[in-house]
């Protein structure tokens, strides 16, 4: 096996979710997710979107801001404000949030420095996004306080949907 090959692990999301409470420090992570990116119940079930995203885990938020404001010559004063719903695990990447259906889900919380792709499937079959648009919930703007030309992107993604985790050399299969 090359340094470049990865080992793959076949592993539970109750598995994973105890990796990732145990995952110090920040982390570089691959990740891909499957959502379903319907607008509304009744366009629920038609398209399935696959995202593929490189990011850190771990990573503060309010020191990567004021790190980048340095880095483009800014006052360094960014205040992050409050989660406005669940509660991250303190020193772990990963939240817990109690949904209106009083279901107990968790997220993990990603800094998405790249989004190396994303696909669109119907029936299983590729699709391009002009092809699903009526679909599909309009993208959101996203208001920033940030101050910065290279905006730093925290996501929290359903642990239900991350399928497949690269971390430390090693791809984790969700099963």
């Amino acid at each position: 096996m090359t340094t470049q090959e990865k080992s793959v692990v076949m592993v539970s999301k109750a598995n994973l979710l105890k990796m990732l409470l145990t995952t110090k420090g920040a982390t570089m992570v691959s990740v891909m997710t499957s959502t379903d990116p319907g607008k509304s119940a009744k366009h629920k079930g038609i398209v399935e979107k696959h995202s593929y995203i490189n990011g850190c885990l771990n990573a503060k938020y309010e020191n990567s801001v004021n790190r980048q404001q340095g880095r483009e010559g800014g006052e360094m004063d960014f205040v992050a404000k409050p989660r406005k719903w669940g509660v991250r695990i303190p020193k772990t990447p990963v939240v817990h949030h109690i949904n209106k259906a009083q279901e107990e889900k968790h997220y993990l919380t990603i800094h998405v420095h790249k989004v190396y792709g994303t696909k669109y499937l119907v029936s299983g079959l590729e699709v391009d996004r002009e092809t699903v648009e009526q679909h599909l919930k309009p993208h959101r703007s996203q208001k920033t306080e940030q101050n910065v030309e290279k905006e730093i992107i925290p996501r929290d993604y359903d642990l239900a949907n991350v399928k497949v985790l690269t971390m430390k050399g090693t791809r984790y299969v969700i099963v």
